[in-house]
């Protein structure tokens, strides 16, 4: 039996010597981010093809091309960068000098976090699962169902733990072994990736466009940096701004953070998240729009997708291919408050990966969704 424990409010820490800065704007990247061993950064483009290379002073190359839908991105033991092609089916292997290969064929990979052994963990957002590749090859189920629901964030601790975030609800959990998770963070709306350092995780909260502190000790989650602005300002932390916090890296050292931003393609760099002083003060949470992942997932030919709103709120919900073409629009109204669920009808479409996209007002939220025929 899962075992799930809440996390009740979110705090906010006052903070010194802390700041957010613009490494690269408006660029061609805006999802899962890696660092190498020499300091520079990588950088995925969902929906894309392509891995960029960012210097620490900005100067960005393309890396790599060639993917389906690059997501979370990460460094083999042997430094070799590996690329789950969303869209694809596929891990690529990227060699020091670019060259492209195929290293595993899985069904829906989002996101890597390798293994000291080489071995490495895969989630799968629209699966709902965590998947086990060890370095032969060999795919075994490490978790599946609920309450994942849209894993995407992967970390692990010094204590060897490991650590799920889910993109679709904010929820993060700590596995402690068999099926066992502890929800240990609620994060509002939808988050966008997980990273470790010194024993902390740090989350980027996709739609409330902050990234927030959580404590492994007991402790409660804080929102370290964004003042929940749809924009991308530099400032000390709490009065920068981000437009859709979405991939996070942490230098081995734990004294600069990176951030990718997914509305404006921009890289942010933060530092000085270590240090914290002064007494937290209580915030409340912010009621949350959320869209649930369709069921069944994958489908064929209908699913059910569901959504909620905190207040009376317009909303369009519509279907896109993976090239941005817009295939079906299941809501554009005025919605009441509360939870609400529509029929999604596939039976025209052609097998794929579509993206199930709610809009309201500046936000937007958008789930993965798998027809096969």
């Amino acid at each position: 039996m899962k075992h799930i424990a809440s996390i009740l409010f979110i705090m906010t820490t006052a903070v010194t010597a802390q700041s957010v800065t613009t490494v690269i704007g408006n660029s061609l990247f805006n999802d899962g981010l890696a660092l190498d061993a020499g300091g520079n950064i990588y950088a995925a483009r969902y929906p894309g093809s392509t891995v960029v290379k960012i210097t620490p002073q900005g100067t960005l190359t393309t890396f790599a091309k060639g993917f389906f839908d690059p997501n979370g991105i990460a460094f083999a033991p042997n430094g070799d960068l590996y690329v789950p092609n969303a869209a694809g089916g596929t891990i690529s292997r990227v060699a020091p000098d670019g060259a492209v290969s195929t290293a595993v064929t899985i069904t829906d990979p989002s996101t890597i976090l390798f293994e000291q052994d080489g071995s490495m963990l895969v989630a799968h957002s629209t699966l709902n699962k965590i998947s086990r590749i060890d370095t032969a090859k060999n795919v075994t189920t490490l978790l599946s169902s609920s309450p994942l629901n849209g894993p995407i964030g992967l970390a692990r601790d010094t204590a060897g733990l490991l650590y799920i975030a889910n993109f679709t609800d904010g929820k993060v959990f700590r596995h402690h072994g068999g099926d066992s998770l502890e929800l240990i963070a609620d994060i509002p709306g939808t988050l966008g990736f997980l990273a470790s350092s010194r024993n902390t995780l740090f989350a980027t909260g996709f739609q409330q466009c902050r990234i927030y502190r959580i404590s492994l000790n007991g402790g409660p989650v804080t929102v370290l940096a964004g003042n929940g602005g749809f924009e991308t300002v530099d400032g000390s932390f709490l009065q920068a701004s981000f437009a859709r916090p979405n991939g996070i890296a942490i230098t081995p050292s734990g004294d600069t953070m990176y951030v990718s931003d997914y509305s404006s393609r921009s890289l942010r760099r933060l530092t000085g998240f270590h240090t914290v002083t002064g007494n937290p003060k209580r915030q409340s949470i912010v009621p949350a729009f959320r869209l649930e992942q369709n069921y069944p997932n994958p489908f064929n030919p209908s699913t059910t997708v569901s959504f909620s709103v905190p207040y009376r709120s317009h909303v369009r919900l519509e279907i896109f291919s993976m090239l941005s073409e817009r295939v079906a629009r299941l809501v554009d109204a005025p919605m009441a408050a509360g939870e609400h669920s529509v029929l999604f009808d596939g039976s025209e479409l052609a097998s794929g990966m579509y993206l199930i996209r709610m809009t309201v007002g500046a936000a937007t939220i958008t789930v993965k969704a798998q027809l096969i025929k």
